[in-house]
C-alpha cells in the first residue's frame, strides 16, 4: 500500500510538474519580448491557502492590459491527504502611477493524491494592486471566490506581495 502510494504521488507531481511548464510556455509565447512580468506569493486566495505565482502582461513594456497568471500550492492536511492546487487565470489591469485595478478569470485545478481525487473549479479575481513602476516591489488585496464540485467559497480573499522581475 505505501509503495503505491509513493508510486501516486511521484505520478501526480509529474503531471503538475508538466502542467506546469506547457502553461508557462504558453504564457511566455505570448508574452515575448520585454514584457512586464512578477512573481508573487499570495496568501488564501486562488490557490486556497497559499501559492507561489508567475504573472506576465502580454503587451510590451506595460503595467496595464491582459496578461495571465499562473500558480502551484502543495500542502497536506494531516493524516489524510496530499493536496497540489494550480490556479491559471487571464487578467487585465486598469489604472497608472503603481496604482492598479486588476480582474480575471480562470480555473484552479486541484489534485488530492491520497484519495485520487482530481476536480477543477472555476474563479474570479477583483481587487487592488500595488506596483509603483520605479520600484520592484508588489503588493495586492484580490477578492478570489471559488466554485468546485468540492468546495463553494463567494467570500473567499487573498493577499500578495512579490517582485517584478523587469
Amino acid at each position: 500500500m505505501k509503495a503505491e502510494k509513493c508510486q501516486l504521488i511521484n505520478r501526480v507531481i509529474k503531471i503538475a510538474r508538466s502542467a506546469i511548464v506547457a502553461s508557462l510556455s504558453c504564457i511566455s509565447v505570448l508574452s515575448y519580448g520585454q514584457h512586464k512580468s512578477v512573481i508573487y506569493l499570495e496568501l488564501l486566495g486562488n490557490g486556497r491557502f497559499y501559492s507561489v505565482n508567475y504573472d506576465t502582461r502580454f503587451l510590451a513594456d506595460r503595467n496595464t492590459g491582459w496578461g495571465a497568471r499562473i500558480g502551484v500550492s502543495m500542502y497536506t492536511i494531516p493524516e489524510t491527504e496530499y493536496v497540489i492546487t494550480m490556479p491559471l487565470l487571464i487578467n487585465y489591469m486598469r489604472g497608472n502611477n503603481g496604482h492598479y485595478l486588476e480582474a480575471g478569470f480562470g480555473t484552479v485545478f486541484k489534485a488530492v493524491v491520497d484519495n485520487t481525487f482530481f476536480n477543477v473549479g472555476g474563479t474570479i479575481s477583483l481587487g487592488y494592486r500595488w506596483q509603483p513602476p520605479d520600484k520592484k516591489i508588489l503588493l495586492k488585496v484580490n477578492w478570489t471566490p471559488i466554485l468546485s464540485s468540492d468546495l463553494f467559497a463567494p467570500y473567499w480573499g487573498g493577499m500578495s506581495i512579490g517582485w517584478q522581475l523587469n
